[in-house]
């Protein structure tokens, strides 16, 4: 179902209304209180939260500012200065007085509504922030932010929509953070097994330089008026060289000049491989015979069986990984 029919479906009719920011929600002032402040009165485990610019904070205790700059609210916090970006917090919290946030205390508006609203929309807020000299977005950008309110001349049925879209969108985050968790753990299983099966400490195995296994083959300088529809397949070194992780099909071209027998091959367009098969297309049609350059000819490779795997990794070792045990 498109996003569209399904929005269609949740309103039911209803009529969407667009209203300024800041006649839907209550804005907020935060507290008077410098950074070497926040680092003096930072105490882990304290109550209160207080935000700064891009992801400075410090936790406070009550006593520790005034009560009535302590915001007990589900609010939206805007971070107005560097990194333009709106964060939700639900606990007791403040924030520098160059920021503000918003609540909905005593209005018929779920505020992660909103929150969800503001965040598709960050890129609005950093395109006018990134005008000053300092990005940098002011109150007016954000009072007079217009944003959708479904079916306003009944609250109750306003709110059950906002809910149910809270609910959808929510349900996502969770999901993300979970694959975020899990990609995490993964990626310190692979720096566990590449640690442990590349350094062959105490083990008998041969070390040859790659200068000693063959010669590193250059190629021809192309130039736009070489490249063709259909011809031999070229890699552009300057995207390879700027674009880490660009794979070899993208960064290829049909050019119509075929390279001269024992010419050398580029180093870096051809060592900035992304993955085996990409290798193995590139380095395929190499000749191999003497090696030209001093830093391929004192690197050093090991050779193992094709048919070396690393073990398995079970749920157990899984969740060592990924609480940082060995």
């Amino acid at each position: 179902m498109s996003g569209v029919g399904f929005l269609g479906k949740l309103l039911d009719g209803a009529v969407v209304k667009w209203n300024p920011l800041g006649e839907v929600l209550i804005r907020t002032k935060g507290t008077k209180i410098t950074a070497g402040q926040m680092r003096e009165l930072h105490k882990e485990g304290a109550p209160v939260k207080i935000f700064a610019g891009g992801k400075t904070v410090a936790f406070v205790d009550l006593g520790d500012i005034p009560a009535n700059e302590v915001n007990r609210e589900p609010s939206i916090i805007v971070k107005s200065r560097g990194v333009i970006e709106f964060e939700y917090y639900d606990k007791p919290f403040s924030h520098k007085n160059e920021m503000w946030s918003y609540n909905a205390r005593g209005k018929a508006i779920n505020i992660r509504y909103v929150y969800h609203f503001l965040k598709l929309n960050e890129p609005h807020f950093q395109n006018v922030g990134s005008k000053m000299q300092m990005p940098q977005i002011a109150t007016p950008d954000t009072d007079k932010f217009e944003i959708p309110i479904p079916c306003p001349e009944n609250p109750q049925k306003s709110l059950d929509i906002q809910a149910e879209i809270v609910r959808i969108l929510d349900t996502f985050t969770e999901l993300t953070a979970e694959l975020t968790t899990e990609l995490t753990a993964r990626k310190k299983q692979y720096k566990h097994y590449r640690d442990q099966l590349l350094q062959f400490k105490d083990v008998d195995v041969a070390w040859t330089a790659l200068g000693e296994l063959g010669e590193f083959i250059r190629g021809k300088r192309f130039t736009k008026a070489d490249y063709v529809e259909d011809g031999v397949p070229v890699i552009h070194y300057g995207e390879i060289y700027t674009r880490y992780g660009v794979p070899e099909s993208v960064t290829s071209s049909p050019a119509q000049a075929q390279p001269k027998p024992n010419q050398h091959l580029d180093m870096n367009s051809a060592l900035d491989f992304s993955n085996l098969a990409q290798a193995e297309r590139v380095c395929a049609p190499m000749r191999y015979q003497s090696m030209g350059t001093d830093a391929l000819n004192k690197a050093v490779w090991v050779f193992l069986p094709a048919s070396a795997q690393p073990p398995s990794l079970g749920a157990s070792q899984l969740a060592d990984l990924s609480s940082g045990a060995g």
